[in-house]
């Protein structure tokens, strides 16, 4: 029997939207001291150890090698538009994607929808995705407090 605290949970994510349907920002992000997002984008092969590596991810939480996020909005739609942009490179990617249902309307809005409520509440950001059976794609969006 697992205890308590190693119990999985379920998280309702609802995100408020506007009278035109986008997302409301809460600010909660702020409240946690997030200042913007460090956006880094890495391919590897998926057999490369090194991705693992924790001293690695620290040192690139300060090397924004895709730009920098000012808000949950452009958080998430790097993400969306990265993810895109690799479909567009990869068949298995793509493949990927529409076994996800993330090549429908409905798909892209649902997975905007986690990837804004995560930057919203200040978390980093993370997406990975297939781009052949050899290799990998490392979206990161770093949440930074200056």
């Amino acid at each position: 029997m697992l205890a308590e605290h190693l119990k999985p949970r379920c998280v309702q994510i609802e995100v408020p939207v506007d009278a035109q349907g986008g997302f409301v920002d809460s600010g909660r992000w702020r409240e946690k001291g997030v200042t913007h997002w460090n956006l880094l984008r890495r391919d590897w092969g998926r057999n490369d150890r090194e991705r693992f590596d924790n001293e690695r991810r620290a040192a690139d939480r300060h090397r924004p090698s895709h730009g920098v996020a000012r808000s949950p909005h452009e958080v998430a739609d790097w993400l969306i538009e990265e993810a895109l942009r690799a479909a567009g490179e990869s068949h298995e990617a793509a493949e990927m994607l529409r076994s996800d249902g993330v090549d429908t309307e409905e798909g892209v809005a649902l997975k905007r929808e986690v990837l804004f409520w995560s930057a919203m509440h200040g978390r980093d950001v993370f997406s990975m995705m297939g781009l052949s059976s050899a290799r990998i794609a490392d979206l990161s969006a770093y949440a930074m407090t200056d």
